[in-house]
């Protein structure tokens, strides 16, 4: 009897042992509007007996009733062409995951793990669970100048993001395309973008409005 529970106490020292040092930092919950893009602040550590001979990061995307699936890993070339990237350094100990354009599928519960080479790696046990709202920041659209036949105007387009790193991409609702169209960041996480029309007549339309997305 007494053996067995001497056992069981080392065996659960053993685990504890193994636990300390990997330690995660991350919000419980997150939540991010449809369209936009959105990071979740991540930052991890490894027990002082590690040595890492390499840093590959790894996001989970869990689910019910669906598999876990693997969304980003950093020593996937693949990896890098889709909407997750990591906004830090894994050298730094930054495990942020940014996600462009979020849709409502994103809407899941996540983990990270990293590995440092050998049998040096943890899959963290706190997770994330990031909630996809509809979006509640609308750009808004104006013009300074009047219409007037034959004359150019430009017209402007304020919205917001909050996400550095990516690059918007501003697609204005008209008939016909802008004479010249171009992007320009106002600061903070407020970008602006305007076109050049030149309407051949009192009575042409312009955009009522535009469509941002990330890329």
């Amino acid at each position: 009897m007494f053996p067995f529970i001497r056992i069981a106490l080392s065996l659960a020292l053993l685990h504890g042992s193994c636990e300390a040092g990997w330690v995660v930092d991350l919000p419980s919950t997150l939540t991010a509007q449809r369209g936009l893009c959105v990071v979740i602040p991540c930052h991890y550590q490894y027990p002082s007996g590690v040595t890492p001979t390499q840093y590959v990061g790894i996001w989970l995307q869990l689910r019910k009733s669906v598999r876990t699936q693997t969304i980003y890993n950093s020593s996937d070339s693949q990896s890098q062409r889709n909407r997750f990237r990591l906004s830090g350094q894994l050298e730094d100990r930054d495990c942020s995951l940014s996600i462009d354009n979020v849709r409502h599928q994103d809407s899941s519960t996540y983990q990270f793990r990293i590995e440092l080479g050998g049998s040096s790696k943890y899959t963290y046990s706190k997770r994330v669970h990031l909630h996809v709202s509809d979006p509640t920041e609308k750009p808004t659209v104006s013009h300074r100048e009047d219409v007037v036949e034959g004359r150019e105007v430009t017209v402007t387009c304020t919205f917001l993001t909050n996400c550095t790193g990516t690059q918007a991409t501003l697609n204005w609702l008209q008939f016909k395309p802008a004479k010249r169209s171009y992007l320009t960041n106002q600061g903070g996480d407020t970008e602006r973008g305007l076109a050049v029309y030149q309407p051949p007549d009192l009575h042409s339309q312009l955009p009522a409005s535009g469509e941002t997305s990330r890329v």
